[in-house]
């Protein structure tokens, strides 16, 4: 497999950050993907920070990808063959918004909220918090 990512990031102002981000990944499956991915990072006050995300990814489906509802959904001619939607060609959609507050200089904690939707019917939603201790 092979790939190149580019990022981009700018300090708008004190507090005020973006980041763009894409990546291009092939492999020998003939799987070729691109995802592009815009955060932005904002300090509504010394302790809160706001960051929400999209990101949008394509890929095409590996050379031995079969769908349940392909004209031809028998195995490939190597042989090989799998169902897997993962393996298969699909546009999907992330969007989500992280909120950290920094309680000290050590600690802080989050809670991270996503949606996942890609264009074959698959959709996730997920919700995460954590925190962090700097030592």
């Amino acid at each position: 497999s092979r790939g190149f990512a580019l990022r981009w990031i700018k300090s708008w102002q004190p507090g005020v950050v973006s980041n763009l981000w894409y990546r291009y990944y092939t492999d020998d499956w003939g799987i070729v993907g691109h995802t592009v991915e815009l955060k932005a990072h904002w300090d509504v006050t010394p302790r809160w920070r706001l960051s929400p995300v999209l990101r949008l990814h394509h890929q095409t489906a590996a050379d031995f990808y079969r769908g349940y509802a392909d004209a031809v959904n028998t195995f490939a001619a190597t042989g090989f063959g799998v169902n897997d939607a993962r393996l298969g060609e699909f546009t999907a959609k992330t969007t989500a918004l992280n909120v950290e507050y920094q309680s000290s200089r050590e600690w802080s904690f989050n809670v991270n909220a996503s949606d996942y939707r890609q264009d074959n019917g698959f959709s996730a939603r997920c919700l995460v918090t954590g925190f962090t201790y700097k030592y």
